[in-house]
């Protein structure tokens, strides 16, 4: 009877494919027949293994996972178990990721969004090449060949090899915080259930650091959000009116960085029964973050307290 061992911890650097490797090999030695199914996207175990580069592999377990996805049938078996040592492995790519991702609705997020730009992959001196994200993009206009997503990715396509690269590089870069792994575990999913706040009385605490602007971002995304979500359901669902009044209190305005359009919202949101109380230390930090669309938002306040 088969035997089958499991050997998983969330931590990241903790050993989990060299004791998988050592153990399979040395299993093997002993007379046992031993497969190893690498089943994480990064792929650490298969490379352990002598496959330095799994993307270049037409079927790792990303590709398993679809074809079960679809419905469709696997494979023979000797398309994707290779023989390693004496052992029998079935590998891992980037790719799974993907198709990890696709899998759930709710891991539509800044996660897979850099998990997809650090599968992606573009060579100078071979434009040829196809990377994992060419792969599901392929997949996707085979399936759905005027799908929204398909057609801005054949315009990032047309550019060269040094232009792709470039892009991608700063498509990284910009979107670097989000793949520290707390901020990650922050944006996976929503537990804020924002669009309650005009339904029912609800006191919210937005904490930042009034020394340390690195993460002040993530406030301005929330207020960006809110209004936009509050506004759609008081236009939606209450006739343009929310049924309990939304103030924000926002203090130390200056600090929690620019939220886009601000001078366009507080024009309009004033009508949904949602208002924004601005506090400053300097009305001069105002003309700092916001140009000149200062004045176009103490213009739209209707109290204004020295």
């Amino acid at each position: 009877m088969a035997q089958i061992v499991v050997c998983g911890l969330i931590k990241g650097g903790t050993g989990k494919s060299t004791v998988v490797r050592n153990l399979s090999f040395a299993l093997a030695q002993a007379g046992y027949r031993v497969c190893i199914v690498d089943d994480d996207a990064q792929a650490n175990l298969t490379i352990s293994c002598g496959i330095d580069n799994p993307a270049e592999l037409p079927i790792t377990m990303g590709q398993l996972m679809e074809l079960e996805m679809n419905g469709e049938e696997l494979p023979d078996p000797s398309q994707y178990i290779r023989p390693v040592n004496g052992v029998d492995l079935i590998p891992s790519s980037r790719y799974l990721s993907v198709i990890e991702n696709r899998m759930r609705m709710e891991e539509q997020n800044f996660g897979t969004l850099c998990d997809m730009i650090n599968a992606s992959e573009v060579r100078e001196d071979d434009e040829k090449f196809v990377s994992e994200v060419d792969k599901m993009f392929n997949e996707l206009a085979q399936r759905e060949p005027e799908h929204f997503a398909v057609r801005q990715y054949k315009k990032f396509k047309l550019a060269a090899g040094k232009t792709a690269k470039s892009i991608l590089v700063s498509c990284g870069a910009r979107l670097a915080p989000f793949d520290i792994a707390q901020l990650r575990d922050l944006m996976e999913m929503d537990e804020m259930d924002l669009e309650s706040l005009g339904e029912r009385k609800t006191a919210l605490f937005i904490i930042i650091s009034d020394t340390d602007d690195t993460f002040n971002f993530v406030a301005a995304l929330l207020y960006t959000q809110l209004f936009n979500l509050l506004c759609d359901k008081a236009d939606d669902q209450h006739g343009g009116r929310l049924p309990v009044h939304v103030r924000c209190l926002l203090d130390e305005f200056a600090n929690i960085g620019q939220i886009p359009k601000f001078d366009k919202l507080i024009a309009t949101i004033r009508s949904r029964e949602i208002s924004a109380c601005i506090v400053l230390q300097a009305q001069s930090q105002l003309k700092t973050i916001y140009k000149d669309a200062a004045d176009t938002i103490q213009g739209n306040c209707d109290t204004t307290l020295w």
